[in-house]
């Protein structure tokens, strides 16, 4: 049926919904489609059809390619269900950090550089105080504003609401008991003290020290303070051992620190029993990217995530046609104007996304 599908819909130009939504149809008919378990999850299509039952991944393709309408998303439940058709029977649902942000940027490039670097601070600090190991994580950029880290330990699919808020709290510095953290002077190396030690290896005594860094956790006296004090390799040296007490406002800095990574968590999708996210493999239909897979290395680089993004969906030429002009944000904002353009798969099908 599939293979039948294609041969109807290669066209030589893609033109406005129907163009984008043929576009997307060849594109699923090759795309890997992330989801483990299918059979015990809820799928959902457009995010208000729901309670769809699939047994296999090519069942769900097979659907996709059939619809009418281009599907605006591609979605599967956290929870394992016995009988997924009326999600009445929850196994267990998995253990889902979400990072997302409203923040304004001026192009996609810039929103995947900001938030590749708060998902890594969440991995390499918080999640891994907490006990959780990298090889236990899967990464996934959502196609449009952030990530989902996927803790894979069975294990903790059974924790319950409010054991999950419990560690959304400590990743959130909230109910922390300052006085208990920086005791005459010097650091309390455990428990909630552990993030004023990656703020000070990551921002102060981080190689590439920058006062105006420095300035964004900090008043302007305090830098020149600490500035003064870094030049004394004993001072480096007493702070690298927990000595504070010459380091002034560290855990405010730190709380200040704590909240950019805070205000990216969105604490409803940790805890949420019924919750369903975008399968990774599949296209957002608000920015026409796909959401991928990401291995922890590929976090450390930019370059590397953008690339994935354009070879999901493919470097090849194909011919559009655009009935007015069509402004974009991947990876940098552009204009495409009206009338007939040859132009790489991935950028086509993001500025379809837009008609």
């Amino acid at each position: 049926m599939v293979g039948e599908m294609m041969g109807e819909i290669q066209e030589s130009i893609y033109k406005g919904k129907l163009g984008y939504r043929d576009l997307l149809r060849e594109y699923y008919t090759t795309s890997t489609l992330h989801i483990d378990d299918i059979h015990r999850r809820e799928i959902s299509i457009n995010a208000n059809i729901r309670n769809i039952y699939c047994n296999t991944v090519d069942e769900l393709v097979e659907k996709l390619t059939l619809q009418q309408k281009a599907p605006h998303g591609v979605y599967a439940s956290t929870g394992y269900y016995l009988d997924p058709h009326d999600c009445k029977d929850l196994i267990n649902y998995e253990l889902v950090f979400d990072l997302d942000t409203d923040k304004a940027f001026e192009n996609r490039w810039d929103q995947i550089e900001d938030s590749r670097k708060i998902t890594l601070r969440l991995i390499d600090t918080v999640l891994k105080d907490l006990g959780f190991e990298k090889e236990d994580m899967v990464i996934d950029y959502s196609g449009n504003k952030g990530f989902h880290v996927t803790i894979t330990d069975p294990y903790y699919r059974n924790l319950d609401a409010s054991d999950r808020r419990q560690l959304l709290d400590y990743i959130q510095g909230k109910g922390v008991d300052k006085k208990n953290i920086i005791v005459d002077g010097k650091l309390r190396p455990y428990g909630w003290g552990r993030q004023v030690g990656h703020f000070i290896n990551e921002i102060i005594l981080s190689p590439d020290f920058d006062k105006e860094v420095l300035s964004t956790y900090f008043g302007k006296n305090v830098v020149k303070k600490i500035s003064a004090l870094l030049e004394n390799p004993q001072k480096i040296e007493d702070l690298k051992a927990g000595r504070f007490k010459e380091f002034t406002g560290l855990l405010p800095a730190t709380f200040r620190y704590t909240k950019e990574l805070s205000d990216y968590v969105d604490r409803k999708v940790t805890t949420d029993r019924r919750r369903i996210l975008r399968v990774p493999g599949s296209i957002h239909g608000k920015s026409g990217l796909p959401s991928v897979r990401l291995d922890y290395d590929e976090l450390a680089f930019t370059e590397i995530i953008v690339e994935k993004l354009m070879t999901t969906v493919g470097l090849g030429d194909v011919t559009i046609l655009l009935e007015e002009d069509v402004t974009i944000d991947f990876p940098h904002k552009k204009t495409i104007s009206a009338g007939e353009h040859t132009l790489p798969r991935y950028e086509a099908l993001c500025v379809l996304s837009k008609v």
